[in-house]
């Protein structure tokens, strides 16, 4: 929700107001001092010099508006409304008193009735650049972005140099997904006015829209020092200690957000995603649904809701569809009516062109998956098309766009316009690799650019989209009856739907059982997937094996709070806390791979369950042990495990579960075994058969496209 309205007046007085008397005389030398301190933002000696001018002139108008303005400034917003609505009624020709007037209703999150109050500003005066910039926030705030930008491009033909009128212009581009434009005009205001709460307010979204959480926290850090009133950067600075993983800290800004702003908002989803991300589903969820309750909820929001449902344990799937659906109807068929289907050569023999769309084109879990497959798509029959989403390039995506025959960089380019270049390279299949996670592009296919669509990698379930042909699955993932719960069709490979690429992985190291004289369980799978029902699986799994410990490592296990709910629910099974251990986050993925040395047998988590995790154990020796459930996000790992051969690791009930972990810690020497076995059997399995993979698809992107052309075929079930 970028975008802002100034804060405090610009304390600049009428020129031509004489002074009638000695006495006012004086008190028009005091307001110009106390206007003088305003600039300089000592906001208390400004009030007592106000205070001064007022007890000479009770009636001058530009003294009862600035102490307003400096009253709201030092924290008392609602005297200072006061004394700006009676600096009104004294002279209500002046715009910059309905001006303020805005300002402080937006303030106090009275943003309709803020809008009215720059309208008069306005209609008052139409060369008043300050109201239309200001507007302009009021209007980003609320997520009318195209309104937002006109009212800051009228401010800037009045006064191309305003910094107000130049931030929220970048505020309202940053709204729309045109970050490319927007910096320039952010960057002009910081030059303009390098101490402007508007400019440091905005360049947090940019670097928030941009994926750089440190920059966004330390920008909405200074905007707070500007302004430490401001009731709006409790949710963004909030929102980036989420993504800086400072989780106590955000939750207590979101709550302290909440009790000023109790309606429902995006806040209600940033804090409903950071307690599930805690583990704490029921709270988030209901947070989650609060938020996308209001009519002006953001397709983003209620995507991190579908998404989050994944790791519910007591969902029925059908229930999760129906969610999914329900995004469909709520954000995608407006789009899908007002766009006409394309159609290309429907020649069922052609080479095909097939575009993938994805943010995750660069050093991402997806991209690792996917590099493999790009490299073995058979080049005869499929001309690739990498549509990449992605800020910051780093040398994954120099890899991709290596792998790929075209790239299309479509960062900052807002969905009607990607969907226009997809049209123009006349697409016949467009893959999306992202679904419902963190800015996905998903409503691009929603404009159906390219006549077949499919969705596959990035995602565990369906789009809810019917704009969406084909989800790109397995037999194990989705075995029989799970076609119910996608409203796409299920294209099902005869093998693992995907393909593992180790990269700057260290050696094998023996169990560290044989050391430490007792077994190590882990698991590295986020806190998100942990619930209940695996507290007390794995609870049991500790009590039957005598001195074992429990290691677990992931984004929020440096968190406090989150160390001290796991422990309890493990003390509340006569688990002893000191069999827990947490690991912080390391940074480089050899340092990362190098820690599945400390465990011994890796527990995967339910009913969610894990992929990168699962194949980065096996690689360092460490079998896992996976419940498959019935569902593709909870038999992913069962796909994995199915396809190196490791069958017996597959439960599927938790008492088998309990007994495979149980029986693994019990025979060391199978585990050391295992330890030196498993990579050779990985290499040599369907898991790291690249060709096989791109063979396969290949054979699936021919079969959609034949079904496109009315040509029966078999493989698509």
């Amino acid at each position: 929700m970028p975008g802002n309205t100034m804060l405090s007046s610009q304390a600049v007085l009428p020129a031509g107001h004489a002074a009638v008397d000695g006495r006012r005389s004086a008190a028009q030398a005091l307001l110009l001092a106390a206007a003088e301190r305003h600039r300089a933002m000592d906001y208390a000696a400004a009030r007592d010099l106000y205070r001064q001018v007022l007890r000479a002139d009770p009636e001058q108008a530009d003294a009862v508006h600035l102490l307003g303005m400096a009253l709201a400034a030092l924290g008392d917003v609602a005297k200072g409304e006061r004394l700006v609505r009676q600096s009104i009624a004294l002279r209500p020709e002046r715009a910059r008193f309905w001006s303020n007037l805005g300002n402080l209703l937006n303030r106090s999150g009275r943003m309709q009735v803020a809008l009215k109050a720059f309208s008069e500003a306005i209609r008052r005066d139409a060369t008043f650049a300050d109201a239309p910039a200001n507007l302009a926030g009021v209007l980003a705030s609320l997520q009318h972005y195209d309104a937002a930008e006109a009212a800051a491009r009228d401010a800037l033909e009045l006064d191309p140099n305003h910094p107000t009128g130049l931030a929220n212009l970048a505020g309202a581009l940053i709204g729309l997904g045109r970050y490319i434009e927007a910096e320039p005009h952010l960057r002009r205001a910081q030059e303009l006015a390098p101490k402007s709460y508007e400019v440091w307010y905005n360049l947090g979204h940019l670097s928030m829209a941009r994926g750089r959480a440190d920059e966004a926290e330390q920008a909405f850090r200074r905007a707070r020092e500007l302004d430490p009133g401001a009731v709006e950067l409790l949710r963004w600075l909030g929102y980036a200690c989420v993504r800086t993983r400072k989780a106590e800290e955000a939750e207590l800004l979101l709550r302290h957000y909440l009790t000023v702003r109790p309606a429902p908002s995006n806040a209600h989803s940033m804090l409903g995603h950071l307690l599930v991300q805690r583990g704490m589903h029921e709270q988030g969820i209901e947070l989650l649904r609060q938020g996308i309750s209001r009519p002006d909820a953001q397709a983003a929001e209620h995507s991190t809701l579908v998404f989050d449902l994944n790791y519910c344990p007591d969902l029925d799937p059908l229930q999760v569809r129906a969610e999914h659906e329900r995004w469909g109807r709520r954000f995608a068929l407006p789009h899908v009516l007002r766009n006409r289907k394309a159609d290309t050569d429907r020649d069922p023999h052609r080479r095909l062109r097939v575009g993938f769309l994805s943010p995750d084109l660069r050093g991402h879990s997806v991209a690792y998956f996917f590099l493999p497959l790009l490299r073995h798509l058979d080049q005869t029959q499929i001309e690739t098309f990498c549509y990449a989403y992605v800020d910051t390039a780093d040398a994954m995506t120099a890899a991709l766009k290596q792998a790929a025959d075209h790239w299309r960089d479509v960062w900052g380019i807002a969905d009607d316009e990607i969907a226009r270049r997809i049209r123009d390279d006349c697409i016949d299949i467009l893959v999306d690799l992202a679904g419902h996670t963190s800015d996905s592009r998903l409503l691009v296919l929603a404009r159906r650019p390219a006549p077949v669509q499919a969705t596959y990698l990035g995602y565990p379930n369906t789009t809810g989209m019917p704009a969406v042909d084909w989800r790109i699955v397995d037999e194990v993932t989705d075995p029989a009856g799970a076609d119910a719960y996608a409203v796409e069709q299920l294209l099902r490979l005869d093998r693992c739907f995907l393909t593992y690429e180790p990269v700057e992985f260290p050696g094998i190291v023996e169990p560290p059982c044989v050391k430490n004289g007792f077994v190590t369980f882990g698991s590295f799978n986020n806190m998100a997937k942990l619930n209940e029902s695996v507290f007390e699986l794995w609870a049991r799994i500790l009590q039957r094996v005598e001195g074992s410990r429990l290691l677990l490592k992931h984004d929020m296990s440096h968190d406090p709070v989150v160390q001290e709910k796991v422990r309890q629910a493990f003390s509340g099974r006569r688990i002893a806390p000191e069999r827990i251990e947490f690991l912080p986050r390391t940074h480089g993925r050899a340092s990362h791979l190098a820690t599945y040395g400390r465990i011994d047998v890796a527990l995967d988590t339910f009913p969610y369950g894990g992929t990168t995790t699962t194949c980065e154990a096996l690689w360092m020796g460490v079998p896992v042990v996976t419940l498959a459930g019935d569902t593709h996000v909870a038999r992913v790992g069962a796909s994995i495990l199915h396809s190196i051969g490791l069958h017996s690791c597959v439960a599927r009930s938790a008492d088998d579960y309990l007994l495979t972990a149980t029986q693994l810690a019990s025979t060391r020497d199978l585990l050391a075994g295992m330890r030196q076995m498993l990579r050779s059997e990985m290499l040599a399995s369907p898991l790291m058969d690249q060709a096989d993979l791109g063979r396969h698809m290949t054979a699936a992107f021919r079969t959609m496209w034949h079904r496109y052309c009315g040509i029966p075929t078999r493989a698509a079930t």
